[in-house]
């Protein structure tokens, strides 16, 4: 499986951090150059370890952002060099970055001209973590460092850069996840799980409910109080969605295509105040709407009787009671 995570960001370094543990005292980190990035290896313990790109060395050896107060340690860590890349070991993990490998003979000057806007951003970087006894913790396959332009729709948020802003960017790296890797902190406002391997998926999000008139959740039925904000699950496959109370909402039955006449399912009511509703069906293939054919079929919901009645064409060959459903709790 392969997961790529793409966000704008306003740093000039990626920076990845494996925590498992805790660290101590400070020592000097490992500096490699690939093409015109520059990667640094900073260690915080045997089995933690700071990795951080930039096209921008001096972003590269930059201290780490906000939330990291531990201080970098090097003990038990130690380099070494094989024909394919750099290795970086501690008695806990390895962490291995290829060396840049010759492709041939150098590209026409043509070729170089088109590769700057077709190659990319940054040159081919692989990282891969393991632990002694070979176990895949981490492989990046690679990363960009983009510049905002128009091309990838990112021009605008220039825009969002204040004049004491350093310049913006925006990143991106792609990892081969091992596995019984898991994702956390993701998915909607950052916040909640997310898990790419068919686990739950439990995210929440904050909307302000219209004043006025209640609402209801589409999927729960839930009726709540406008003029409020709420919070509510957003799992990845669920779309937050609210009906205003005092309305009439046909469902159609699941079709194929558009030649599958379709009937109505259910007639779904959400009391809380009258509601009228004109439901028109057609053929679903020509244009002969256009020219009157179809059939009309009026809703009218009494909220003081808590009664729906219809009239014009029928709606459906079933009986109301099997079709109609006063949503509530």
């Amino acid at each position: 499986m392969i997961v790529s995570i793409r966000r704008s960001i306003l740093f000039c370094a990626l920076s990845i951090l494996l925590e498992c543990g805790s660290a101590v005292t400070q020592q000097s980190p490992v500096v490699l150059t690939r093409g015109n990035s520059t990667i640094v290896l900073e260690p915080y313990a045997p089995n933690i370890v700071r990795v951080t790109l930039s096209l921008q060395r001096e972003s590269a050896l930059a201290a780490p952002g906000y939330g990291v107060v531990a201080e970098p340690s090097a003990a038990g860590w130690s380099t070494s060099q094989t024909a394919q890349a750099d290795v970086y070991s501690s008695p806990r993990m390895l962490v291995s970055v290829d060396r840049e490998r010759a492709t041939g003979p150098p590209p026409l000057h043509t070729m170089a001209d088109i590769a700057k806007d077709f190659n990319g951003s940054t040159p081919n970087t692989h990282i891969t973590i393991r632990t002694p006894d070979g176990r895949r913790l981490l492989e990046l396959t690679g990363w960009a460092q983009d510049e905002l332009n128009h091309k990838s729709g990112t021009a605008s948020l220039e825009h969002d850069r204040r004049p004491s802003d350093p310049q913006f960017y925006t990143v991106s790296a792609t990892f081969a996840a091992p596995a019984d890797e898991h994702y956390y902190g993701l998915g909607q406002n950052q916040e909640g799980f997310l898990d790419h391997r068919g686990h739950p998926v439990h995210c929440w999000a904050d909307y302000t409910a219209p004043a006025g008139t209640d609402w209801y959740n589409f999927w729960t039925s839930e009726r709540v109080k406008g003029g409020q904000t709420i919070t509510v699950a957003s799992p990845i496959d669920t779309i937050p969605l609210f009906v205003r109370a005092g309305s009439i909402v046909p469902l159609g039955a699941p079709v194929g295509n558009t030649r599958q006449p379709q009937r109505i399912a259910q007639v779904s009511v959400y009391p809380g105040a009258d509601a009228s509703f004109t439901l028109f069906s057609d053929d679903g293939t020509t244009y002969a709407y256009e020219k009157g054919a179809g059939s009309i079929t009026r809703f009218h919901w009494d909220d003081a009787k808590q009664l729906l009645t219809h009239d014009g064409a029928a709606g459906w060959s079933e009986s109301d009671s099997s079709i109609v459903k006063i949503v509530g709790p």
